[in-house]
């Protein structure tokens, strides 16, 4: 308090006293309202300042933290809007309180998109977190439009954590996500609030076609039209002259929502729609430049040369090849931006497809030139998933674990493709895809009888009803000297009327293997006549899909079977002749003879 001010508080308190000394307490009172007034005034001002410089000090936190998330520091606009909050009351200023709330929503969205390991999903719930709160001041009663953006943001972040989840959990963030489009749509008219309701449309379109990408079929055919219908709805609003960079981002969406389309559909129907979608991404490319906006062109860059990539696949020789090739400069120009250290998320999935395009051309050019781009497709794959982990990025490390598995058969990296089959089947345990290659790698091409008979049981433990699977664990507990156990697993599934002869002809033949091998030979004429007589029911041009390596191998190495090893090899052998009279005649079998028994007798 100043020396002048408090004079006058003394001088105040002086008269005051002389005047109840004096009792003139009505003189007092007015002395001391009189007082009280010229405080309260001086507070009010001082309130009013106060306000002033409280709404002034949010504002450039706010302006800050907006200049920060322009230059993709989302780090440092957390910070600063953050400490914006210091500042604000829910009590006292809750709209400038939700205001910046939002804005802390927004900074933990981004850096959700932007980061690496299980932290991904932190920002994101944080996120979610943020904007239900803010809704609890931005209500339909009294702030219906920042209610409305507010839903748009919270259906975002919904969608963008259930992208990365996948599974169950996934498909219900998403289902989330469009009812809060839905929602903010309801007041987001076309009429009155023309590009909120474009940009809700663009928003609630992507979350369509990621439900669309995840139903497949019919149902997702559907939800993928849905998605295209609302980007061209966002389209007549966004235009290229009015919002061009909103314009190019929906070109982006919705190139990406033709081209899983056209993913779906053969022929030149397929062949359109991917044509339609480079169309789509070559228009956004012409506003999303690499200097002004780096981010956007590297993320258009990636889907162009997912779209391109496509193509190439569909088309056989140099046109096929060209397409390709575009891809993988797409993709690597799309990586001169999306670097680790930045954008470890994009890095990752343009890696990811980087390593398909590079596969895909590796299998084509064959040789040592094929093999040196086949590695690279594994580099690029092993690359993403230091980034796509199955705790962070699970559907993501699905797809890059599965195309990592199938360079790796393309490499002939037996050993390398059937442990990434397993990882898989850790992570996805009702893949059928990673069971079988896996089952087949170990039993076939390595010679693992034990590993593949494990595998067997572990999956028939969850899927009681493969009757394939039984097959491949009868053959198995053969190959590993489970004889008396083989020959059971052969009877009852034998005993099945409606057994395919894919299955059923190569478990008469182990079934007569694994009888010898406890020495049963009174059976085996008996059983030997029954498949050959299966085999002649056959049509002429019927041959076996069943490979025998493995259980060939084990017959040349167990010693329980030295004494018919010679004969059984021959049968094996037989069943992999290409037609029926082939097989029979190697079988030792008069063809027209067996042909006339099996006439007699049914299938």
């Amino acid at each position: 308090m100043g020396a002048q001010n408090q004079s006058e508080l003394g001088a105040e308190l002086k008269t005051w006293v002389n005047r109840l000394c004096q009792k003139n307490f009505g003189g007092a009172g007015e002395l001391l309202r009189e007082a009280a007034e010229r405080k309260a005034k001086q507070l009010n001002k001082v309130r009013k300042e106060l306000e002033q410089l409280t709404e002034e000090t949010v504002s450039s936190f706010r302006l800050a933290g907006d200049a920060h998330s322009n230059n993709y520091a989302f780090g440092q606009a957390l910070e600063v809007y953050e400490r914006a909050l210091e500042y604000v009351s829910r009590e006292l200023t809750p709209h400038l309180w939700a205001v910046v709330v939002t804005q802390v929503g927004k900074a933990y969205h981004e850096l959700g998109i932007r980061i690496e390991g299980v932290a991904l999903h932190y920002h994101f719930s944080a996120a979610v977190e943020s904007y239900r709160r803010a809704l609890e001041v931005q209500t339909q009663e009294h702030l219906l439009q920042d209610w409305a953006r507010t839903q748009t943001h919270l259906g975002t972040a919904l969608r963008e954590q259930g992208v990365r989840l996948g599974g169950e959990a996934g498909w219900r963030l998403l289902e989330k996500a469009v009812a809060a489009y839905r929602q903010a749509l309801e007041v987001q008219t076309r009429r009155h609030l023309p590009q909120d309701w474009a940009w809700t449309q663009t928003h609630l379109g992507t979350a369509l076609r990621e439900q669309g990408v995840r139903l497949g079929g019919e149902a997702g055919q559907r939800l993928l039209e849905e998605a295209i219908a609302a980007y061209r709805r966002a389209l007549e609003i966004q235009t290229q002259g009015h919002l061009p960079q909103d314009w190019a981002r929906t070109q982006t969406h919705l190139g990406t929502a033709l081209r899983e389309q056209g993913v779906r559909l053969e022929g030149e129907a397929g062949q359109q729609l991917l044509a339609e979608a480079i169309a789509s991404y070559r228009r956004a490319l012409e506003v999303q430049t690499r200097g002004e906006l780096s981010q956007d062109w590297a993320w258009t860059q990636t889907h162009l040369g997912t779209a391109l990539g496509e193509q190439g696949v569909r088309i056989e020789g140099e046109a096929g090849w060209q397409l390709l090739e575009e891809a993988v400069i797409a993709y690597r120009q799309a990586l001169e931006v999306q670097t680790r250290g930045h954008l470890p998320q994009d890095w990752a999935w343009t890696q990811t497809h980087l390593g398909t395009a590079l596969g895909e051309q590796g299998v084509r050019l064959g040789g040592e030139a094929g093999q040196r781009l086949l590695e690279e497709a594994i580099a690029s794959y092993q690359g993403a998933l230091e980034v796509q982990t199955p705790e962070t990025l699970p559907g993501y490390w699905i797809q890059a674990q599965y195309h990592l598995a199938q360079t790796h058969l393309a490499l002939e990296t037996w050993s390398e493709a059937a442990a990434s089959f397993a990882r898989l089947l850790q992570v996805s345990p009702d893949n059928g895809e990673a069971y079988y290659a896996a089952s087949v790698l170990y039993h076939e091409k390595l010679l693992a009888f034990e590993e593949a008979f494990s595998l067997s049981q572990q999956w028939l433990n969850s899927h009681p009803e493969d009757l394939e699977a039984h097959s491949q664990l009868a053959e198995q507990c053969f190959t590993t000297g489970r004889f008396a156990e083989a020959v059971e697993h052969f009877a009852r599934l034998l005993a099945n009327p409606e057994l395919d002869p894919q299955i059923k002809i190569p478990l008469q033949a182990f079934e007569i293997a694994a009888l010898l091998g406890l020495n049963q030979k009174a059976v085996v004429p008996q059983k030997f006549k029954g498949l050959c007589v299966a085999i002649a029911h056959q049509p002429e041009d019927f041959s076996l899909e069943w490979t025998f390596g493995g259980s060939k191998y084990f017959i040349a190495q167990a010693e329980q079977l030295s004494p018919y090893r010679a004969w059984l090899l021959e049968l094996f052998a037989a069943l992999e002749e290409k037609n029926r009279n082939a097989i029979l005649s190697c079988l030792g079998e008069d063809v027209e003879q067996v042909s006339s028994t099996a006439q007699s007798q049914p299938s």
